[in-house]
């Protein structure tokens, strides 16, 4: 039985300078007594034992892939091609070190310190939120090709992060598993091979030739949307797929299976051979087509 876990309960509902205090001194008490889980992101090299140079590589392209995504979430109106220290050390990722083909990564604790009357059981860190972000990004598997078009229609900046990953497994020929296990028992996990980086490595060197905003109609498909994946189905035309807008995941699940109006970025690229290949779609904004409260008011009764 957890104590202090108890009191801080007992205090959640008081307010006031003194129940703050009283709130951070419980919280310091349990976290010294009654440590928490750690979240990690942990990657699975697969193959021979690990070389230090192919650690190293990994660890360096992790680092980075998640830094480019916390960026992209801090600032998702401002693209960025290139990871500098500064984006590292806002993410702050940490290497908790390998243990076999395993290497695992620790995120900061969230800064509490500044505020006591903030503090909550967790608050997700921006490591946290990057790291997921990046694994969801992922494909699920080694088949999951709809996933490898998805990553092509990301902001450029979760592009380039994925890029890093891309590059390592390319120069390491190592196929990777990279999962993220909450504190809370929260986890997901991903996948990308050397044939997935194969792939994908011909198709980031692609340059963008052009990009226009679309508007469809259609249903949500509820069976095979997933993670930061949507299909979208058309009367008598073929399923549209692609990412979704990191700002749209939480509200999606109330349109799945529902007859929608989507807003997309069609996106088609250009090989350095000059030939066109085929376009790539990110959903940016939806709305139902017919609200409940409109539901019926088109029908003349």
């Amino acid at each position: 039985m957890n104590p202090f876990s108890e009191a801080r309960r007992r205090h959640e509902n008081t307010g006031g300078f003194g129940a703050a205090l009283v709130h951070a001194s419980l919280e310091a008490a349990e976290r010294k007594f009654f440590p928490r889980p750690e979240s990690r992101l942990i990657v699975d090299i697969d193959g021979a034992p690990v070389t230090p140079y192919d650690s190293a590589r990994i660890t360096m392209a992790v680092i980075d892939a998640t830094a480019m995504f916390g960026r992209s979430l801090m600032d998702p109106q401002s693209p960025v091609t290139n990871v500098h220290p500064a984006h590292r050390s806002k993410v702050g990722l940490i290497s908790a070190g390998s243990f076999g083909n395993s290497l695992h990564f620790t995120f900061p604790d969230c800064d509490t310190e500044s505020d006591p009357v903030l503090f909550v059981d967790h608050v997700q860190t921006l490591a946290e939120a990057a790291a997921w972000s990046l694994v969801e990004s992922l494909p699920r598997a080694v088949d999951d090709d709809d996933a490898l078009d998805a990553v092509l229609s990301l902001p450029v900046t979760q592009r380039r992060g994925i890029e890093h990953l891309v590059n390592a497994v390319e120069s390491t020929t190592r196929s990777l598993g990279v999962s993220v296990a909450m504190a809370d028992g929260a986890g997901v996990s991903s996948t990308l091979s050397k044939l997935q980086a194969d792939v994908l490595k011909d198709s980031l060197m692609e340059s963008r030739s052009h990009a226009r905003i679309i508007t469809e109609h259609g249903i949500l498909d509820g069976m095979r949307t997933r993670r930061r994946i949507f299909y979208l189905e058309r009367e008598d035309m073929p399923v549209l797929h692609g990412s979704i807008a990191d700002e749209l995941i939480a509200d999606l699940p109330k349109y799945l299976s529902k007859k929608v109006v989507a807003t997309l970025e069609e996106t088609t690229i250009q090989r350095a051979s000059g030939v066109i290949g085929r376009p790539t779609y990110r959903l940016i904004r939806i709305k139902l087509e017919y609200p409940e409260n409109e539901l019926f008011s088109h029908i003349d009764i």
